[in-house]
């Protein structure tokens, strides 16, 4: 059985998460001083630190305690007669409150290093992925009798249509105007040699009265070349009238 070496690529595992380390535990476990160098007077930063940070008032209500029972009594032993039993038994209140702390503190700390394992803050949290963007659902089908009056998804308004030069396309953007409609238009200008009016326009495509209305905004008509055969204006003037007769502004 030969050695074979390793892949010049391979990268060797992390090491363990911060936790795991014993520098870890011993630095974020620091606050147990406060009670044990303080002898329980100021017990209640190191309380107050825990508890405060992990938002558990049962941890940083009985520090607080601790600290001012401890100040109580050992002002009282102060102030008592030497040898007396007053001064005596405050100082032994005073040394039992500080066993207590040290002792409660010891029992939170795990609890805590789980606490401060578990916690990311806020500017370490990873930023948030960035939203997919979905095309929107295809148009729903227009019913059988919208055929033909309502341009498709395909068509748009883009600016006014010149009847005397647009193309098959361009007139396909009015509405109402499928491929027979459009050969027909064509045809006819194209024997005519363009359309006068408006109203020349819509008698060659047989467009109805709300056909009309929907598409006199969208079209314009340019002066046609002059042609000998072109038939003379009608009673207005603008052109030969329209087979509806007189038109009335809508």
């Amino acid at each position: 059985m030969t050695w074979t070496p390793p892949d010049p690529g391979y990268q060797p595992p992390p090491p363990p998460a911060g936790p795991a380390k014993l520098s870890w535990r011993l630095g974020h476990s620091a606050w147990v001083l406060a009670p044990i160098l303080s002898f329980g007077c100021l017990a209640a930063a190191g309380f107050l630190y825990v508890g405060i940070r992990a938002r558990k008032p049962s941890w940083w209500i009985p520090g607080v305690a601790y600290s001012v029972v401890a100040w109580v009594f050992f002002i009282l032993g102060g102030e008592a007669a030497d040898g007396s039993t007053m001064e005596d038994v405050s100082y032994g209140v005073f040394f039992a409150l500080w066993a207590a702390s040290v002792v409660h503190a010891l029992i939170i700390n795990p609890s805590w290093l789980r606490w401060r394992a578990g916690h990311r803050p806020w500017y370490s949290q990873p930023p948030a992925p960035p939203v997919a963007w979905a095309p929107p659902p295809p148009p729903a089908p227009l019913p059988p009798q919208m055929h033909g009056l309502v341009p498709g998804p395909q068509q748009y308004y883009a600016g006014p249509v010149d009847v005397n030069t647009a193309d098959g396309p361009q007139l396909a953007t009015l509405p109402g105007f499928g491929p027979d409609r459009i050969a027909h238009v064509l045809a006819v200008r194209q024997a005519r040699g363009g359309f006068i009016n408006l109203h020349d326009f819509a008698a060659a495509a047989g467009l109805a009265p709300h056909e009309l209305v929907a598409v006199r905004d969208r079209v314009v008509v340019s002066p046609p070349p002059p042609a000998p055969d072109r038939p003379g204006p009608g009673p207005t003037g603008e052109g030969p009238p329209g087979p509806y007769g007189r038109i009335v502004d809508v």
